[in-house]
Order: C-alpha cells, then sequence, then structure tokens
C-alpha cells in the first residue's frame, strides 16, 4: 500500500525528472572520479564514493584528493541535498493539497 502510494506520488509530480538527473549525475561523475583520482582505482569505487556522498553518509574510506575532484565533490554533495529537498517538499504538498481538496 505505501509502496503504491508513493510510486502514485512520485508518477503525478514528475519527481522522476530529478531522479533520473541525479543517477545520471552520479553515474558519469563515478566515472570522472574514477579517472583523475588516484585513490579510486576502479569505476565500482567511484560509484560507492559517489553514492556515499549523495547521500551524505560519508563512510571516509574514499578521500579525493585533486583540486577537480573535490570542485565534483561539492557539485553532486549539493545536488544530492537539493534532491533530497525538493522530493520531501513534493510529498509534504502534494499531502497537503490533497488534504485541503478533501475539506472543500
Amino acid at each position: 500500500m505505501f509502496k503504491k502510494r508513493i510510486w502514485k506520488i512520485i508518477r503525478e509530480t514528475k519527481v522522476i525528472e530529478e531522479f533520473v538527473g541525479l543517477f545520471i549525475l552520479v553515474f558519469v561523475f563515478s566515472y570522472i572520479f574514477f579517472r583523475i583520482e588516484p585513490t579510486i582505482e576502479t569505476y565500482g569505487d567511484g560509484i560507492w564514493y559517489s553514492f556515499a556522498l549523495v547521500t551524505t553518509t560519508g563512510f571516509g574510506d574514499y578521500v579525493v584528493v585533486t583540486p577537480l575532484g573535490r570542485i565534483l565533490s561539492i557539485i553532486l554533495g549539493f545536488y544530492g541535498i537539493f534532491i533530497i529537498a525538493i522530493v520531501t517538499s513534493v510529498i509534504v504538498n502534494f499531502y497537503q493539497q490533497k488534504i485541503k481538496d478533501e475539506s472543500k
């Protein structure tokens, strides 16, 4: 029931576009990190680093050391924070609108 409700919200609000953009950015940046960072030895390590960065988990097992890697990490980190904020606000607004419509 919960999954169906969330999927309906995602479809109706078209927030899926933000998720797709996030996934594309994660995979592209992961490849860049793999190519330019000496501490990230495989593409999988780049994906892991990007995932930890976007989710703000920050495990610390991989660290970027190049200036470009640090700049890209800042961009990806901000983008992840913004996506979480956008998705949360879209879901809250959806429910508020639904409650408002039902009370009329």
